[in-house]
Order: C-alpha cells, then sequence, then structure tokens
C-alpha cells in the first residue's frame, strides 16, 4: 500500500491528465456508437479506435501499468457520456435496435 501511495504523489497529476484527455477523446466516439447497432463492425470500431491514442498518451505522459486502471475508467466514462449526449441532443431518435 505504501508504494501505491508513493507512486500517486509523484504521477498524481499525469494521470488526471491522463483521465481527462481520456474522457474527451472517448466522447466523440461514444456520441458516434450510440447512433449504430450493438455489437456491428461500426460499433466495435467505435469502442476500440481511441485505445491506441490513449495507450500512447500514457507513454508521452511517463506513467507506469497502474495508470492503465485510470486510463480505461476514463474510456468508459467517455463511451458512456457520448452515448448520453446523443440521447440528450436526439431523444427521439435513439438510432437503431440496441438490443
Amino acid at each position: 500500500m505504501e508504494q501505491l501511495v508513493g507512486w500517486w504523489q509523484g504521477q498524481g497529476h499525469r494521470v488526471i491528465e491522463l483521465m481527462l484527455l481520456g474522457l474527451l477523446l472517448n466522447l466523440p466516439f461514444g456520441f458516434l456508437r450510440a447512433g449504430t447497432r450493438r455489437f456491428s463492425a461500426p460499433w466495435f470500431l467505435y469502442v476500440h479506435v481511441p485505445i491506441p491514442f490513449l495507450f500512447l498518451l500514457r507513454h508521452l505522459l511517463e506513467l507506469n501499468a497502474w495508470a492503465i486502471l485510470y486510463s480505461l475508467a476514463a474510456a468508459v466514462l467517455g463511451q458512456v457520456f457520448g452515448g448520453k449526449l446523443r440521447n440528450f441532443r436526439d431523444p427521439q431518435e435513439t438510432g437503431p435496435s440496441n438490443r
């Protein structure tokens, strides 16, 4: 536990930057994903295209493997918020059947 606390104190601001950028990167992809049929090819692309950019960003910020958890959480939140944004913007048009 002590090791984790020491890691956070040294890299906390970079982790927060990674999370904010990951969330912002995934917002438009979540918006687009919400308009496609679940598990279709475009849906798969909209979910997975931002992942290499998060990987690159994590390496540019010189973060270790602990940051993967935080970047994944931010990516999921960005996808969810982007989908909610689409449903909020077009409440009648929820896209193709997602079920």
